[in-house]
């Protein structure tokens, strides 16, 4: 049932009078030369404790008036008139934004206020004041308003989100600019110390740094550096200018995608497979990869498992077989060595390029897939390699090879090793953990 009027009336008046006489008993110590203490309370203050003992009387005796169709939102909050010489109530046009209702505490400066109100407690309004003139330039504040456990839930959500309002009025009337309040929050009742809790908390925020880019170490840069050269080095061949486009394409998405990993974080399984072949390349010197050159070399893969590799064998799968194992740690037993042991070192071969190709042949790990994407194995019949992606319209991917046929920028990478060219199409598989 709705409280008449007039009943209404005379328990809000009785209130009013009793904030009229503390704020007397106020002035009659400020007369007499006490001063009112500015700081947190702590537990078993004499002070506190006796507010304590009136708020719980004020709220036990006097219940909350409901409110009358069209009454104000926040009845429970009493305004003393302003003493002469203080600063005015801060107005504005446009009705406060409402603060977002959030559970918890708030790390941050507490400034408190009288028990029951939204009125600050002596010297705090000033204080706050100070507070915004000597904010830091930049970041940001995030305002929290809070009460303590007397009274009702509803009473203390909206006591929470009228000290907020006014927290924010302050700030902003003393030269915080809108755009640095991140955060405008009430939290109701919180459990702990009362006058704590009967309080604003501002809570500066330091400025959110982008972070920049991921640094790359010194060998991917170099194999950055490389292709650019290729680029260069094909632009002056016949044909060259639109693969001088692909690779210049490739090598800024590339970079684009390796420093957008954040620093720490381990890069995504195709970013490996394709930095671990190009790392492969730019340090290539054509003697290693061919077939049977004169000057050509044995291959000594890096993984114990994997036999060496005579210099007059083909070494796509040997190249793809060091790629994998150097980006993901994984080895595969493709073929046993003639008279070696299963668990001697230096026992197996990978997989051959027409196992790759073969849609119905089980590689573990690699499963086929269409369409293709960056890192993917590329099977073109008898040969494979990584596909790189598609850029400026054509598809480009990198392999051991053993001939100079539709090789660009020959100096930069060679007929008889690992080269970066055009591709078509083929069987694709996918690394899968």
């Amino acid at each position: 049932m709705a409280t008449p009027r007039g009943a209404a009336f005379d328990q809000e008046s009785t209130a009013v009078q009793r904030l009229a006489g503390n704020l007397a008993i106020s002035r009659a110590l400020a007369a007499s030369g006490i001063r009112p203490k500015l700081t947190i309370s702590q537990p078993g203050d004499l002070e506190e404790e006796q507010a304590d003992r009136v708020a719980d009387a004020l709220t036990k005796d006097s219940p909350e008036p409901e409110l009358e169709p069209g009454a104000a939102a926040f009845p429970a909050v009493l305004r003393a008139p302003a003493p002469a010489g203080s600063a005015a109530p801060l107005t504005s046009s446009a009705p406060p934004p409402a603060p977002a209702l959030l559970a918890g505490e708030a790390s941050g400066e507490p400034f408190l206020y009288v028990v029951g109100t939204n009125r600050f407690r002596p010297g705090e309004e000033t204080r706050l004041r100070a507070f915004a003139r000597v904010l830091p330039t930049e970041g940001t504040v995030e305002i929290h308003g809070f009460a303590s456990e007397e009274g009702t839930p509803e009473l203390n959500e909206q006591l929470s989100i009228q000290r907020a309002i006014r927290a924010r009025e302050i700030l902003l009337g003393a030269g915080v600019s809108e755009a640095r309040i991140s955060g405008f929050y009430a939290h109701g009742a919180t459990p702990g110390a009362r006058p704590a809790h009967r309080s604003a908390v501002i809570d500066i925020k330091p400025p959110q740094t982008k972070p920049g880019p991921r640094p790359l170490d010194p060998s991917t840069t170099s194999a950055l550096g490389h292709l650019h050269r290729l680029a260069v080095k094909a632009s002056a061949e016949s044909g060259g200018p639109d693969f001088q486009g692909a690779v210049e394409d490739f090598k800024q998405q590339l970079q684009h995608d390796l420093e957008a990993v954040p620093a720490g974080q381990t890069l995504p399984d195709d970013l490996r497979i394709v930095v671990e072949a190009l790392l492969l390349w730019d340090v290539d010197t054509g003697g290693q990869w061919g077939e049977g050159r004169w000057d050509s070399k044995d291959f000594t893969p890096s993984a114990a498992a994997y036999a060496v590799v005579p210099a007059a064998q083909n070494k796509c799968n040997a190249f793809l077989g060091e790629v994998i194992y150097k980006a993901t740690g994984l080895v595969h037993h493709g073929h046993l060595k003639e008279g070696m042991a299963a668990g001697a070192p230096r026992a197996w071969f990978p997989y051959r390029a027409a196992e790759w190709g073969d849609a119905s042949f089980t590689i573990p790990n690699f499963p086929v897939v269409a369409p293709p994407v960056r890192g993917d194995i590329l099977c073109t019949g008898g040969h494979v390699g990584i596909y790189l992606g598609n850029y400026n319209s054509k598809d480009l991917y990198i392999s051991a090879r053993d001939d100079s046929v539709g090789v660009f920028g020959l100096g930069e990478q060679f007929a008889h090793g690992i080269q970066i060219k055009y591709t078509k199409a083929g069987i694709f598989r996918r690394f899968t953990p």
